[in-house]
């Protein structure tokens, strides 16, 4: 009882911890391994992507994209993932990152590589970018009211 009146008297408010937004957390993690696991199916030609998809794009071969899929797409999400679960100050920016960087790449894909079978996980991967990117706002706004 006298903590808590000697910290109103200094001008502090008791503030509960801030809870961890446990399912920005799930999705970015689903997503960065998801990413990950494509990337590497990529580069062992273990998902049976046909080379004729990169017909029209700057790739001869679908090694530099599972290197982007792997590091910049699924790194980013656990990155994110992983700040967001510490609570770290820099959580809320790398959760809007990756889900930007998340975005870019299924709209550059949908636009550069002609897979008509892939538009379900490609409506998949939006959707789940717009939920990243939907959940860290909602998080801010949480985060500064």
């Amino acid at each position: 009882m006298v903590a808590q009146s000697w910290t109103r008297s200094l001008g502090r408010s008791e503030r509960r911890p801030a809870r961890r937004p446990l399912l920005l957390i799930a999705v970015e993690t689903l997503m960065g391994f998801s990413a990950i696991g494509g990337g590497i199916g990529l580069l062992g030609d273990w998902i049976g992507m046909p080379r004729e998809a990169l017909e029209g794009t700057p790739f001869s071969s679908f090694t530099i994209p599972a290197l982007i899929l792997i590091f910049v797409v699924g790194g980013s999400q656990l990155v994110a993932a992983w700040l967001a679960w510490t609570q770290h100050p820099l959580a809320l920016v790398a959760s809007f990152a990756a889900g930007c960087i998340l975005l870019g790449w299924i709209a550059v894909e949908a636009v550069m590589v002609d897979d008509p079978e892939g538009r379900m996980l490609q409506t998949v991967v939006f959707a789940c970018a717009a939920l990243i990117l939907g959940l860290a706002w909602r998080w801010r706004r949480r985060e500064t009211a």
